[in-house]
């Protein structure tokens, strides 16, 4: 299997191109994730996966992403396709409110000098319960499909393109249609309201989450790696074609070693810049070569004497060793955020920040 021929003077055309277009992505509101590793966040027309073992923070990364473009784009939907019972529709209205707080105090402190912490402009009750009706209302834009098999994720994605291109139909008729009409009247089409057309533009991009598991392959047998191949031709298509902002949630393998000595684990076989760190993302090397951006989590120890415990495998006091989060872009097709990583915690189970606050 090959791809087509692309000349580097493209490839490099390709790149600056990224580079120009900064803010053309969905962020995840952690400035520490979004300026150091992502350099903006999860580009549009692109697809990528986000790897990890369990409790690295891979779900809540998504949801914060998709939470992202639910408060920007006013009339944007969200496609999440779930294989593995992961979608919480509790945990990303905690997310959503967790966001709406932010926003509001950032906004109560540009305007007063304070956050409602110190000096509440209204009180705290009022405040949730308005956070809370706002969260549950954005909730009716997210479009959950459950998947059981691999046919499923199939046909799900499926239905996701035939949405997308009703809606690009639907506005190349009307454009039409308005044309027409001034052109009936001989007068011409007043320009839109700016921000109106952004978030047009931006809602034809609705992204799209999916859980693609190693688990799947394995219950279609050896044809798996073929069939895989032929989905995710279809899904760059659908990508590329409608510039949305494609993510995949993926497993890890290699975090314990294997019985057999032909199956174990070699350290060289790690990807991750931090030695102690174990593993690699599932699917394999056609998988890898199929996405655009691939993006790997793990758990390492906070401090020196975190990670002598850790080594130790014992505890302190009976104080447990602390541990941050690391996500790390292990590929960038399109630009030069490989090798890039950045450090957070899991603030309440919902919130990112950067190490320390």
């Amino acid at each position: 299997m090959a791809s087509e021929m692309i000349s580097g003077l493209d490839l490099l055309s390709s790149v600056l191109n990224y580079a120009k277009l900064g803010k053309n992505c969905v962020e995840l509101g952690c400035a520490a994730i979004d300026s150091l590793a992502l350099d903006g966040g999860f580009r549009y027309g692109e697809i990528t996966t986000i790897a990890g073992s369990n409790g690295t923070g891979k779900t809540l990364l998504a949801f914060h992403a998709l939470v992202s473009y639910l408060l920007h784009i006013d009339q944007g939907q969200v496609a999440f396709i779930d294989t593995s019972g992961s979608f919480s529709p509790m945990r990303i209205r905690d997310v959503i409110i967790s966001r709406l707080r932010t926003m509001d105090q950032s906004a109560n402190v540009k305007h007063t000098g304070y956050v409602y912490g110190r000096f509440p402009s209204r009180k705290e009750s009022g405040i949730q319960e308005e956070l809370k009706w706002k969260a549950t209302q954005m909730l009716d834009r997210i479009k959950v499909m459950r998947a059981f098999d691999f046919t499923g994720i199939v046909e799900a994605i499926g239905e996701v393109s035939a949405t997308q291109d009703y809606r690009l139909h639907s506005k190349d008729t009307r454009i039409a249609n308005e044309f027409q009409a001034a052109s009936g009247e001989n007068q011409e089409i007043a320009d839109s309201d700016e921000e109106s057309e952004r978030d047009e533009i931006h809602a034809a991009r609705s992204p799209i989450f999916a859980n693609v598991e190693n688990k799947r392959l394995k219950e279609i047998g050896g044809v798996g790696q073929a069939l895989l191949t032929t989905f995710m031709r279809s899904l760059q298509q659908l990508t590329s074609q409608h510039k949305t902002c494609t993510l995949l949630i993926n497993s890890v393998v290699g975090l314990n070693p294997s019985a057999n000595a032909s199956y174990q684990q070699r350290l060289e076989d790690n990807v991750s810049i931090f030695a102690s760190t174990p593993g690699k993302p599932a699917l394999g090397k056609t998988f890898a070569h199929l996405i655009d951006t691939s993006i790997f989590l793990s758990r390492v120890p906070k401090t020196r004497d975190d990670a002598e415990f850790a080594c130790a495998n014992t505890t302190s006091g009976g104080i447990d060793w602390k541990s941050v989060g690391v996500l790390e872009v292990l590929k960038d097709r399109n630009g030069i955020r490989e090798g890039r990583w950045a450090a957070f915690e899991v603030v309440d189970g919902v919130q990112l920040e950067g190490p320390g606050g």
